[in-house]
């Protein structure tokens, strides 16, 4: 296949700064990297800065490429090498993957992807090494969503760039939910594509919609850091920062009935709409 290469340093350079740009917000509303204590001796020492990986991800870069992987985190990478089997292989650092095709084609989108998978980094801290939990696709996935959401200012980009942009495919799949879509697969290519493009719309969704009308960033911050995962930890952190003069929603389920709401406004508005319940 053709290939694509990156020659200017001005194109790495930017990226950093965009980096800096969003760390201190990630890290203060989403929890830290370099955690204090961790609950196994597996798991590497934190790092001093976060490392930022370039290449042609999946090997699959060509001239007129439109899909395909924008960056990734790999949790093994947080492992010390000699705690894997011989199949796994850890960087042994923290840090993060980009493809460059896409940095080189497609800036702002990938410059999403950063507090996207940067978000995945300090879940696997604050769930995983700290807490020693582990969590679904979903649940992960809607804080790397919101953690986009919540930096699309901060990096200057448009919501159809940012998570925003999936809102089209929520109104095209809302129907299929949020939380067990993950779990299917099809050998059809387009029912595959399908599945992902509802499992990404329809979790940023709900997670859009929870934050939006039930704690802001303070419940936003208690679910990445609290001990809890899943519907558990949405349940704990509606109980901590929910502000008791609306209605009482105290749970997953609570939240749940009132998401379903959403289905019937968006056919009236915007597809960028906020999520704001009292439409």
């Amino acid at each position: 296949t053709d290939t694509v290469e990156l020659t200017d340093l001005s194109t790495f350079e930017l990226l950093a700064q965009k980096f800096a740009s969003i760390y201190k917000t990630e890290v203060e509303i989403l929890g830290t990297h370099k955690y204090q204590t961790k609950l196994s001796d597996a798991f590497i020492d934190p790092s001093e800065k976060i490392n930022i990986i370039v290449y042609d991800i999946n090997y699959d870069s060509k001239a007129d490429q439109n899909y395909g992987v924008f960056g990734l985190f790999y949790n093994a990478d947080c492992y010390k090498q000699s705690s894997l089997n011989e199949q796994y292989k850890s960087n042994e650092t923290q840090c993060i993957y980009v493809d460059s095709y896409f940095l080189s084609n497609y800036q702002n989108m990938t410059y999403s992807t950063l507090a996207h998978e940067f978000n995945h980094l300090l879940n696997f801290c604050q769930k995983t090494i700290i807490h020693g939990v582990g969590y679904s696709t979903w649940f992960t996935e809607m804080l790397a969503m919101l953690a986009e959401d919540m930096c699309q200012n901060i990096l200057d980009i448009s919501d159809k760039e940012s998570s925003k942009g999936r809102l089209i495919d929520f109104i095209k799949y809302h129907n299929y939910g949020f939380t067990t879509i993950w779990n299917m697969s099809s050998e059809d290519k387009t029912i595959a594509q399908m599945i992902t493009l509802s499992s990404y719309a329809n979790t940023y969704a709900y997670g859009a919609y929870l934050v939006r009308n039930f704690g802001g960033f303070e419940l936003l911050k208690d679910l990445a850091t609290n001990q809890y995962v899943d519907e558990e930890a949405i349940d704990y952190a509606l109980k901590n920062s929910y502000n008791k003069e609306k209605e009482q929603i105290d749970s997953f389920s609570n939240s749940s009935l009132y998401f379903h709401q959403v289905f019937l406004d968006l056919i009236f508005t915007n597809p960028y709409y906020s999520f704001n319940k009292k439409i």
